[in-house]
């Protein structure tokens, strides 16, 4: 073996050192009320998705699921609080987790995208999205996930509800997760938390639905990938040193 063929195995081995599936996504479209995912995709049997849960802090009235409206929901005013650091510390919001199904393997997240907004009476209101995940932590002092507002061109989580909105008022709702952080994932928790300016929750009621998850799986090397590849590095090494003593 020549120089110039160790450089093309090393140069071989050194740039494949994973092989990347095609895009899964999981989806929680929340048909008859349903909290159940969907994982499509060619290689959606590399994604296990869980149920999207709600958290009530013992009152059920407040969140859940509605079969009639095809969406998950969340009572306004003064179930979520007007601000922030009260959704952030409020016990009614809803979780998510999904993550690589099989040995061997991680996500890389491509998109997340969902629409919110809400259904009210003869007032409208403003409402606030707020997300975060457990690369990041839960809870207050912890980072909230950048949202932007494609039907308005805002960057945040805002929808302003008009009055008389008996079916669901939507808007799109785009989370960033271009980090590097949300590469290379084993597992992964969304929260998802409301805020709001509603002063009457039994009519003022924040809307989920359509929410997309877009990952792709990629494989992670075996251990012995890279013992094979210091080997081979090695052998090169004392070739070319062998080779280098002959001539002199």
């Amino acid at each position: 073996m020549n120089k110039t063929q160790i450089a093309l195995v090393l140069g071989a081995l050194i740039g494949t050192p994973s092989i990347v599936f095609s895009q899964a996504t999981i989806s929680y479209p929340f048909i008859s009320g349903s909290p159940a995912p969907t994982v499509t995709g060619v290689d959606a049997s590399s994604v296990s998705a869980a149920n999207f849960l709600s958290f009530n802090g013992g009152d059920t009235s407040q969140i859940g699921f509605s079969s009639s409206s095809n969406n998950a929901f969340l009572r306004g005013g003064t179930t979520t609080g007007d601000t922030l650091e009260s959704a952030l510390d409020n016990s009614y919001y809803f979780q998510f987790t999904f993550s690589a199904a099989n040995a061997g393997e991680v996500l890389d997240l491509d998109s997340f995208t969902l629409n919110f907004g809400a259904t009210t009476g003869t007032v409208g209101f403003t409402t606030n999205l707020v997300i975060q995940s457990s690369v990041g932590g839960f809870g207050s002092g912890n980072p909230v996930l950048s949202l932007s507002n494609t039907d308005t061109g805002l960057n945040n989580g805002t929808v302003s509800i008009p009055a008389n909105q008996s079916s669901p008022y939507y808007q799109n709702i785009v989370v960033d997760v271009s980090d590097s952080a949300f590469d290379s994932i084993s597992s992964i928790a969304f929260q998802v938390r409301v805020y709001d300016n509603g002063t009457n929750n039994s009519v003022q009621i924040n809307r989920f639905d359509n929410i997309n998850i877009e990952a792709t799986p990629v494989t992670v090397p075996e251990p012995a990938y890279y013992t094979s590849l210091l080997g081979l590095a090695v052998i090169g090494l004392v070739f070319l040193r062998r080779k280098k003593a002959c001539r002199s």
